[in-house]
Protein backbone atom coordinates (compact mmCIF):
# COMPACT_ATOMS: atom_id res chain seq x y z
CA UNK A 1 0.00 0.00 0.00
CA UNK A 2 1.56 3.38 -1.11
CA UNK A 3 1.86 5.96 1.58
CA UNK A 4 2.11 9.65 2.04
CA UNK A 5 3.80 11.91 4.41
CA UNK A 6 0.76 14.46 3.98
CA UNK A 7 -0.93 15.43 7.36
CA UNK A 8 -3.47 18.10 7.53
CA UNK A 9 -2.07 21.67 8.45
CA UNK A 10 1.58 20.41 9.30
CA UNK A 11 3.37 18.88 5.94
CA UNK A 12 3.13 18.43 2.45
CA UNK A 13 2.06 21.66 1.27
CA UNK A 14 -1.24 20.78 0.46
CA UNK A 15 -4.45 23.40 1.15
CA UNK A 16 -7.64 22.70 2.98
CA UNK A 17 -10.75 23.17 1.34
CA UNK A 18 -12.75 24.76 3.40
CA UNK A 19 -15.72 26.46 2.45
CA UNK A 20 -16.93 30.08 2.65
CA UNK A 21 -20.40 29.10 4.28
CA UNK A 22 -20.83 30.06 8.07
CA UNK A 23 -23.72 28.42 9.07
CA UNK A 24 -25.57 29.63 12.10
CA UNK A 25 -28.99 27.56 13.52
CA UNK A 26 -29.95 28.64 16.42
CA UNK A 27 -33.91 30.27 17.35
CA UNK A 28 -34.25 33.57 16.41
CA UNK A 29 -37.87 33.68 15.81
CA UNK A 30 -39.30 36.47 18.77
CA UNK A 31 -43.30 36.29 18.45
CA UNK A 32 -43.81 38.42 21.71
CA UNK A 33 -41.76 41.49 21.18
CA UNK A 34 -42.79 41.48 17.44
CA UNK A 35 -46.63 41.28 18.28
CA UNK A 36 -46.43 43.98 21.37
CA UNK A 37 -47.24 47.04 21.03
CA UNK A 38 -43.98 49.92 21.83
CA UNK A 39 -45.20 52.27 24.59
CA UNK A 40 -44.10 55.75 25.29
CA UNK A 41 -40.32 56.18 26.26
CA UNK A 42 -39.89 56.20 30.05
CA UNK A 43 -38.87 59.11 31.95
CA UNK A 44 -37.47 57.53 34.40
CA UNK A 45 -36.26 53.73 35.53
CA UNK A 46 -39.73 53.08 37.34
CA UNK A 47 -42.66 52.94 35.35
CA UNK A 48 -46.17 52.70 36.60
CA UNK A 49 -49.75 52.41 35.11
CA UNK A 50 -53.03 52.74 37.21
CA UNK A 51 -55.57 50.33 37.55
CA UNK A 52 -59.77 50.40 38.75
CA UNK A 53 -62.24 48.40 38.68
CA UNK A 54 -66.38 48.71 39.05
CA UNK A 55 -68.35 47.84 41.89
CA UNK A 56 -70.59 44.33 42.21
CA UNK A 57 -73.80 44.87 40.27
CA UNK A 58 -77.15 44.99 42.51
CA UNK A 59 -80.83 43.79 42.07
CA UNK A 60 -81.62 46.14 44.51
CA UNK A 61 -84.29 49.04 44.17
CA UNK A 62 -84.61 52.47 45.99
CA UNK A 63 -87.46 54.07 47.89
CA UNK A 64 -89.77 56.21 46.06
CA UNK A 65 -88.82 59.86 47.21
CA UNK A 66 -85.36 59.44 48.91
CA UNK A 67 -82.97 61.93 47.79
CA UNK A 68 -79.48 61.55 46.82
CA UNK A 69 -76.72 61.15 49.73
CA UNK A 70 -74.89 63.16 47.64
CA UNK A 71 -71.10 62.61 47.38
CA UNK A 72 -69.62 58.71 46.54
CA UNK A 73 -65.79 58.77 45.84
CA UNK A 74 -65.75 56.40 42.66
CA UNK A 75 -61.16 56.51 42.91
CA UNK A 76 -61.53 54.77 46.06
CA UNK A 77 -59.93 51.39 44.00
CA UNK A 78 -57.98 52.93 41.67
CA UNK A 79 -54.30 52.16 42.68
CA UNK A 80 -50.92 51.93 40.72
CA UNK A 81 -48.28 49.40 39.91
CA UNK A 82 -45.15 48.97 37.69
CA UNK A 83 -42.21 48.18 36.83
CA UNK A 84 -38.67 48.94 36.02
CA UNK A 85 -36.67 48.81 33.36
CA UNK A 86 -34.48 46.51 32.41
CA UNK A 87 -30.94 46.84 31.11
CA UNK A 88 -28.78 44.71 28.68
CA UNK A 89 -25.82 45.06 27.36
CA UNK A 90 -22.96 42.89 25.70
CA UNK A 91 -19.42 43.82 24.38
CA UNK A 92 -17.65 42.39 21.19
CA UNK A 93 -14.37 42.93 19.51
CA UNK A 94 -11.22 41.37 17.14
CA UNK A 95 -8.07 41.57 17.49
CA UNK A 96 -5.83 43.53 14.44
CA UNK A 97 -4.41 40.71 13.25
CA UNK A 98 -7.67 39.28 12.59
CA UNK A 99 -9.69 42.04 11.64
CA UNK A 100 -6.95 42.57 8.80
CA UNK A 101 -6.69 38.87 7.47
CA UNK A 102 -10.76 38.56 7.06
CA UNK A 103 -10.48 42.28 5.16
CA UNK A 104 -7.73 40.47 2.71
CA UNK A 105 -9.30 37.37 2.21
CA UNK A 106 -7.45 35.42 4.62
CA UNK A 107 -10.80 34.32 6.67
CA UNK A 108 -13.08 31.75 5.53
CA UNK A 109 -16.68 33.11 5.05
CA UNK A 110 -15.95 36.15 6.90
CA UNK A 111 -14.82 39.35 4.52
CA UNK A 112 -15.49 41.65 8.07
CA UNK A 113 -14.71 40.34 10.93
CA UNK A 114 -15.84 43.17 13.30
CA UNK A 115 -18.83 43.55 11.21
CA UNK A 116 -19.96 40.29 11.57
CA UNK A 117 -19.46 40.31 15.63
CA UNK A 118 -21.69 43.59 15.60
CA UNK A 119 -24.25 41.67 13.96
CA UNK A 120 -23.92 39.11 15.78
CA UNK A 121 -24.39 40.80 18.24
CA UNK A 122 -27.49 42.96 17.94
CA UNK A 123 -28.87 38.97 17.00
CA UNK A 124 -28.26 37.58 20.25
CA UNK A 125 -29.75 40.91 21.67
CA UNK A 126 -33.08 40.57 20.43
CA UNK A 127 -33.09 36.86 21.51
CA UNK A 128 -32.37 38.21 24.83
CA UNK A 129 -34.95 40.48 24.56
CA UNK A 130 -37.47 38.40 24.07
CA UNK A 131 -36.39 35.86 26.67
CA UNK A 132 -36.67 38.70 29.75
CA UNK A 133 -39.85 39.34 28.07
CA UNK A 134 -41.46 35.73 28.41
CA UNK A 135 -39.41 35.04 31.64
CA UNK A 136 -40.40 34.30 35.57
CA UNK A 137 -38.21 36.74 36.87
CA UNK A 138 -39.01 39.92 39.33
CA UNK A 139 -38.08 43.50 38.52
CA UNK A 140 -35.26 45.22 40.30
CA UNK A 141 -34.07 48.87 40.19
CA UNK A 142 -30.20 48.22 39.74
CA UNK A 143 -28.13 50.42 42.49
CA UNK A 144 -26.07 47.57 43.16
CA UNK A 145 -27.21 44.64 41.62
CA UNK A 146 -28.38 43.93 38.22
CA UNK A 147 -31.72 46.23 36.36
CA UNK A 148 -34.09 43.56 35.75
CA UNK A 149 -37.68 44.38 34.11
CA UNK A 150 -40.67 41.86 35.06
CA UNK A 151 -41.01 39.32 32.87
CA UNK A 152 -44.47 38.03 31.62
CA UNK A 153 -44.30 34.79 34.05
CA UNK A 154 -44.18 36.99 37.11
CA UNK A 155 -46.50 39.51 35.73
CA UNK A 156 -49.40 36.99 35.70
CA UNK A 157 -48.82 35.14 38.96
CA UNK A 158 -52.23 35.02 41.37
CA UNK A 159 -49.92 35.80 44.11
CA UNK A 160 -48.03 38.76 45.44
CA UNK A 161 -44.50 39.46 43.79
CA UNK A 162 -41.90 39.86 46.14
CA UNK A 163 -41.30 43.70 45.20
CA UNK A 164 -43.85 45.95 44.82
CA UNK A 165 -46.53 43.64 44.36
CA UNK A 166 -49.40 43.97 41.97
CA UNK A 167 -52.33 44.89 43.98
CA UNK A 168 -54.91 41.93 44.48
CA UNK A 169 -57.41 43.89 42.55
CA UNK A 170 -55.98 43.11 39.22
CA UNK A 171 -53.43 40.40 39.85
CA UNK A 172 -54.47 37.03 37.53
CA UNK A 173 -57.60 35.03 38.71
CA UNK A 174 -56.05 31.66 40.22
CA UNK A 175 -58.58 30.15 37.63
CA UNK A 176 -57.18 31.16 34.67
CA UNK A 177 -53.80 29.62 35.73
CA UNK A 178 -52.80 25.96 34.56
CA UNK A 179 -50.55 24.32 36.87
CA UNK A 180 -48.99 20.98 36.94
CA UNK A 181 -48.69 20.69 33.37
CA UNK A 182 -46.08 17.83 32.54
CA UNK A 183 -45.86 16.97 36.51
CA UNK A 184 -46.62 14.47 35.85
CA UNK A 185 -50.02 14.95 33.31
CA UNK A 186 -50.46 17.05 30.19
CA UNK A 187 -52.99 19.33 30.52
CA UNK A 188 -56.30 18.77 28.77
CA UNK A 189 -58.33 20.92 26.42
CA UNK A 190 -61.37 20.97 29.53
CA UNK A 191 -58.55 22.78 31.29
CA UNK A 192 -57.66 25.75 28.90
CA UNK A 193 -61.48 25.89 28.17
CA UNK A 194 -62.34 25.97 32.14
CA UNK A 195 -59.01 29.20 32.13
CA UNK A 196 -61.03 31.17 29.40
CA UNK A 197 -64.33 30.67 31.79
CA UNK A 198 -62.41 32.08 34.27
CA UNK A 199 -61.41 35.13 32.08
CA UNK A 200 -64.84 35.57 30.44
CA UNK A 201 -65.25 36.59 34.08
CA UNK A 202 -63.02 39.43 33.76
CA UNK A 203 -64.27 40.75 30.92
CA UNK A 204 -68.12 39.87 30.73
CA UNK A 205 -67.68 38.34 27.22
CA UNK A 206 -65.95 36.26 24.73
CA UNK A 207 -62.26 37.69 23.99
CA UNK A 208 -59.10 36.89 21.73
CA UNK A 209 -56.01 35.67 23.71
CA UNK A 210 -52.38 34.67 22.28
CA UNK A 211 -51.01 31.57 23.64
CA UNK A 212 -47.21 31.35 23.76
CA UNK A 213 -46.39 27.82 24.43
CA UNK A 214 -43.32 25.95 24.96
CA UNK A 215 -42.91 23.16 22.72
CA UNK A 216 -44.65 20.66 25.09
CA UNK A 217 -47.11 22.73 25.85
CA UNK A 218 -48.17 23.53 22.02
CA UNK A 219 -48.05 19.40 21.39
CA UNK A 220 -50.93 19.02 24.33
CA UNK A 221 -52.86 21.52 22.31
CA UNK A 222 -52.33 19.89 18.68
CA UNK A 223 -53.62 16.63 20.28
CA UNK A 224 -56.68 18.60 21.50
CA UNK A 225 -60.17 16.74 20.64
CA UNK A 226 -58.33 13.85 18.98
CA UNK A 227 -57.62 12.00 21.88
CA UNK A 228 -59.20 11.80 25.87
CA UNK A 229 -57.55 12.02 28.40
CA UNK A 230 -56.86 8.37 28.79
CA UNK A 231 -55.06 8.13 25.23
CA UNK A 232 -58.61 6.85 23.32
CA UNK A 233 -59.47 7.94 19.73
CA UNK A 234 -62.80 10.54 19.96
CA UNK A 235 -62.52 11.41 16.28
CA UNK A 236 -60.21 10.70 13.52
CA UNK A 237 -58.75 13.51 11.14
CA UNK A 238 -59.76 11.95 7.10
CA UNK A 239 -57.13 13.77 4.85
CA UNK A 240 -57.08 14.18 0.65
CA UNK A 241 -55.12 11.46 -0.37
CA UNK A 242 -53.43 12.89 -3.34
CA UNK A 243 -52.08 15.72 -1.56
CA UNK A 244 -50.10 13.48 0.86
CA UNK A 245 -50.39 15.36 4.11
CA UNK A 246 -50.93 14.93 7.19
CA UNK A 247 -52.43 17.90 9.86
CA UNK A 248 -51.57 17.49 13.77
CA UNK A 249 -51.80 21.44 14.09
CA UNK A 250 -54.40 23.32 16.13
CA UNK A 251 -53.66 27.40 15.17
CA UNK A 252 -56.81 28.24 16.83
CA UNK A 253 -58.76 26.90 20.18
CA UNK A 254 -61.94 28.45 19.59
CA UNK A 255 -64.76 27.69 22.26
CA UNK A 256 -67.95 29.70 23.65
CA UNK A 257 -65.70 32.08 25.85
CA UNK A 258 -62.32 32.16 24.29
CA UNK A 259 -60.53 32.29 20.86
CA UNK A 260 -56.44 31.36 21.41
CA UNK A 261 -54.51 31.96 18.83
CA UNK A 262 -51.61 29.26 19.62
CA UNK A 263 -47.76 29.69 18.84
CA UNK A 264 -44.58 28.03 20.18
CA UNK A 265 -42.17 30.05 21.83
CA UNK A 266 -38.05 28.66 22.54
CA UNK A 267 -37.48 31.26 24.96
CA UNK A 268 -40.33 31.20 27.57
CA UNK A 269 -39.39 31.02 31.46
CA UNK A 270 -35.72 29.93 30.57
CA UNK A 271 -33.50 28.46 33.28
CA UNK A 272 -30.13 29.81 34.46
CA UNK A 273 -28.53 28.13 31.35
CA UNK A 274 -30.80 29.91 28.96
CA UNK A 275 -33.03 26.46 28.07
CA UNK A 276 -36.47 27.26 28.06
CA UNK A 277 -39.48 25.49 29.47
CA UNK A 278 -41.49 23.27 27.30
CA UNK A 279 -44.25 22.93 29.82
CA UNK A 280 -44.88 26.62 30.54
CA UNK A 281 -47.20 29.20 28.36
CA UNK A 282 -48.95 32.24 28.52
CA UNK A 283 -52.62 33.05 27.75
CA UNK A 284 -52.05 36.55 26.75
CA UNK A 285 -54.89 39.66 25.39
CA UNK A 286 -52.14 41.53 23.89
CA UNK A 287 -53.69 44.66 23.86
CA UNK A 288 -52.77 44.50 27.84
CA UNK A 289 -49.21 44.55 26.90
CA UNK A 290 -46.71 47.23 26.19
CA UNK A 291 -42.53 47.73 25.71
CA UNK A 292 -41.45 50.99 26.64
CA UNK A 293 -38.13 51.43 25.19
CA UNK A 294 -35.84 53.54 27.39
CA UNK A 295 -32.83 53.57 25.06
CA UNK A 296 -33.28 51.13 21.74
CA UNK A 297 -31.70 48.24 20.47
CA UNK A 298 -28.34 49.88 19.39
CA UNK A 299 -24.00 49.09 18.55
CA UNK A 300 -21.55 51.53 19.52
CA UNK A 301 -17.87 51.33 17.92
CA UNK A 302 -15.37 52.01 20.42
CA UNK A 303 -11.95 53.68 20.00
CA UNK A 304 -9.26 52.05 18.67
CA UNK A 305 -6.08 52.01 20.82
CA UNK A 306 -3.94 49.74 18.66
CA UNK A 307 -5.20 45.60 19.59
CA UNK A 308 -7.97 46.41 17.34
CA UNK A 309 -11.42 47.27 16.87
CA UNK A 310 -14.42 46.96 19.41
CA UNK A 311 -17.66 47.70 20.63
CA UNK A 312 -20.42 46.77 22.37
CA UNK A 313 -24.63 46.86 21.81
CA UNK A 314 -27.23 47.92 24.86
CA UNK A 315 -30.83 48.33 24.91
CA UNK A 316 -33.31 49.54 27.78
CA UNK A 317 -36.79 48.51 27.92
CA UNK A 318 -39.48 48.08 30.45
CA UNK A 319 -42.43 45.51 30.09
CA UNK A 320 -45.50 46.48 31.35
CA UNK A 321 -48.90 45.12 31.40
CA UNK A 322 -52.15 47.69 32.15
CA UNK A 323 -54.08 44.36 33.90
CA UNK A 324 -52.42 40.72 34.64
CA UNK A 325 -56.11 39.96 35.64
CA UNK A 326 -57.03 39.95 32.04
CA UNK A 327 -54.42 37.31 31.17
CA UNK A 328 -53.50 33.64 32.38
CA UNK A 329 -51.01 31.29 32.21
CA UNK A 330 -49.54 27.44 31.88
CA UNK A 331 -47.16 26.46 34.73
CA UNK A 332 -45.31 22.92 34.88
Amino acid sequence: MNTTAYAPGIVGGRREDLRNVLTILEPEETPFTSMVRKGPAPKSTFIETLGDNLKKPTNKGSKEGTDTKRGGNKATSRQRFGTYIHRWMDDYGVSDVQQIISERGGQAAVDDEYGFAKAKTLREGKRSIEATNLGNQDHNGGDDVEMTTRGAMQWCNPSAQASNPVPSLFRTLPGAVISGVGNPAAFTEDQLNNALISLKGVYGGKRTYQIIGGNQVVNNIDHFSRTDTGGNTRYKVNEMADEHEITMMVSVFDSSFGRAEVQTSDFINIDTSGNPDPNSGLILNIELWHMDLFDALHAMDLPDLGGGPSGYAKVMWALLCDSPRGNGKITP
